[in-house]
């Protein structure tokens, strides 16, 4: 029996999305003139969400394949083994708790990747819906005149590290699954355990590969929720998730070759939000990291930021002494 060979691989990473899984599957199933598979990687729920999942497979046997971790490998090594199940010419993504409203979404990325080879990726305006919230806001996109719309390269990197691009959402993308797939051949690691993501790190690889594509379409709802990756209540998380993203700049700078003032800029911020951070909760173990990574990527803090360090100790001995809130009020710069 010849293998299914699907144009489209649609990539489903989960973890504890009970309540918003059948969204998502759903929302892929509906897709028209477009043939493809749908890989979800279930990272070891712990709730309900792989009973649906596998639902779903047992009613799709023949579109849906089903990866279920062991163990909990986290968002990139999960993401990292659901885009090497993926078969198809083209990979899209769908995030386990977003989900798509167009349903010719798939069809109309394609026919751009078809028609022009000088595209690597396809991306496609959203909505946002705030959970907590219950309420959808309409998101309207930076407009211009974008280098990474008109050529590949590092200025298209540069751009988008920059912030300066329209803005990409990972659950609205569609791009060549060659272009990843020489990527991890030529050895570069996109998917890095220090990583805490690995959407930015692609985008990065895609603009530099080929240019960037965009629908004003809006074809997917990003779901926006009180905890998730990058957004959390614990100060731990959101140090640990800046450390990570430290390194996406720096291994980025460095297979990109690019301006070191750059990196210096991006750096300076990142280590300012670590620092005042770190000094609020008064973790000198998180402080001593920081500290080990500026020596790793060859970072000198500034002034202001060597004056904190100190006081991220005075911190902790304080809390020690008068108890959390009193000891954060009276050294907090």
């Amino acid at each position: 029996m010849k293998e299914h060979n699907p144009y489209v691989s649609v990539c489903m990473v989960t973890y504890n999305q009970e309540a918003y899984i059948s969204a998502a599957i759903e929302s892929v199933l509906m897709q028209k003139d477009c043939e493809y598979e749908l890989i979800i990687a279930d990272d070891c729920s712990t709730d309900g969400t792989l009973a649906i999942c596998q639902k779903y497979q047992e009613r799709y046997p023949d579109i849906i394949k089903l990866i279920r971790q062991s163990g909990n490998k986290g968002v990139v090594g999960n993401t990292k083994d659901c885009m090497i199940a993926c078969k198809g010419k083209y990979i899209a993504v769908c995030e386990g708790d977003d989900y798509w409203i167009d349903d010719h979404k798939l069809q109309k990325q394609v026919t751009i990747l078809e028609q022009d080879p000088t595209v690597s990726m396809v991306h496609t305006n959203w909505e946002n819906f705030f959970q907590e919230k219950n309420q959808f806001e309409e998101h309207k996109p930076v407009t211009g005149d974008f280098v990474c719309e008109k050529q590949a390269g590092k200025n298209g990197v540069l751009e988008i590290i920059q912030e300066q691009y329209r803005g990409i959402r990972f659950s609205s993308i569609c791009f060549r699954a060659e272009t990843l797939r020489k990527a991890m051949s030529d050895k570069y690691d996109l998917f890095n355990i220090k990583y805490p993501t690995c959407d930015i790190v692609l985008f990065y690889m895609l603009a530099y590969h080929g240019r960037i594509a965009y629908l004003p379409e809006k074809t997917t709802v990003y779901r926006i929720q009180r905890e998730s990756v990058s957004i959390s209540s614990n100060s731990k998380k959101n140090i640990k998730f800046t450390i990570g993203c430290i390194y996406i700049y720096y291994d980025t700078w460095c297979q990109y070759d690019l301006p070191r003032q750059l990196l210096n800029k991006k750096l300076k911020n990142s280590f300012h939000y670590l620092l005042e951070t770190i000094h609020e909760s008064g973790d000198t173990e998180l402080l001593k990291e920081a500290l080990a990574l500026t020596k790793e990527i060859g970072y000198k803090p500034s002034l202001l930021q060597m004056l904190r360090i100190p006081l991220c100790y005075v911190t902790h001995i304080a809390k020690t002494l008068f108890g959390h809130d009193r000891g954060t009020r009276c050294f907090a710069l």
